[in-house]
């Protein structure tokens, strides 16, 4: 059982890493044999499962994801920032004050945009505060480094591919414990 468990784990986490490129999420599928060792039984049991699970049901069948209200889902920008006052940012709670509001920019055939003007980039390369007056000059144009940065692409929906075959791989490792299970009767012998 032990044999078993294991094996479909690793597959599952060589199968993760394979299709996300993530050590971390690949390291979720976690294994379990009962009864726990040393103990021996013939009615040992074993259980894989995830500490993802909502990531690992998304990409185990194609589904489309679609916004609750209707409109769009907004993507964060690898520009966007991550939290701002200890909440994850999206649009409606957007720190306004701090980086000035959002514009949206349609563009046919392709995903809108909500992008903030007047904003500096700092030596690192991340997104500042919003200069006083929006960064404009006397001219209307805008001073000397200041720009747009898009924070957020609006899409209608997201379709997600299908990575995962888990009925299948369940389906393999039950077919190879039953090897194992004759496998350690004949050494027993």
């Amino acid at each position: 059982m032990a044999q078993a468990a294991t094996g479909l784990k690793n597959q599952l986490r060589q199968t993760t890493l394979t299709a996300f490129g993530s050590q971390r999420l690949a390291n979720a599928w976690r294994s379990n044999v009962y009864p726990r060792a040393p103990a021996k039984s013939l009615g040992a049991a074993g259980t894989v499962h995830t500490n993802a699970p909502h990531i690992i049901e998304a990409f185990s069948s194609a589904k489309v994801v679609r916004s609750a209200d209707g409109f769009f889902l907004a993507i964060p920008s690898p520009d966007a920032p991550k939290q701002y006052m200890g909440k994850r940012v999206t649009p409606s709670n957007w720190p306004a004050d701090r980086y000035g509001d959002l514009r949206f920019v349609y563009r046919a055939g392709k995903s809108s945009l909500l992008v903030v003007d007047g904003v500096r980039r700092n030596k690192s390369g991340s997104v500042g505060r919003q200069l006083s007056g929006g960064g404009m000059t006397a001219k209307g144009g805008y001073k000397k480094g200041v720009v747009s940065v898009v924070m957020f692409f609006l899409v209608p929906q997201v379709r997600f591919k299908q990575v995962f075959d888990l009925e299948t791989l369940y389906q393999a490792a039950g077919d190879a414990m039953v090897g194992h299970i004759v496998a350690a009767w004949e050494a027993a012998k």
